[in-house]
């Protein structure tokens, strides 16, 4: 076997610097191809829309209702303290 550079794959096969690019360029259009007739990415950018969405309605509706709970500890929180103390009023 002559090879001009000496250079083998794993294989064993002599290294074709101009076809291997080639190869290379080949495989490089047909998975540029193939992802642009895939849709799963525009799946994905639905899915993270979505959660995106989720996450700021979650957040305006803890934003909404924080005063309330807060309000309601401090009145539990008060009233375990007066139970505690031997004081049992109702708020």
């Amino acid at each position: 076997m002559s090879v001009s550079r000496g250079v083998f794959s794993d294989r064993g096969e002599a290294f074709d610097a101009n076809h291997d690019t080639e190869k290379v360029i080949m495989n490089f259009a047909k998975l540029l191809k193939t992802f642009a007739k895939d849709e799963d990415g525009a799946v994905t950018v639905d899915w993270v829309v979505l959660t995106g969405a989720i996450v700021v309605l979650g957040l305006l509706v803890m934003s909404t209702i924080r005063p309330g709970l807060t309000s309601a500890a401090a009145t539990i929180n008060t009233s375990l303290s007066n139970a505690a103390a031997g004081n049992f009023t109702t708020p």
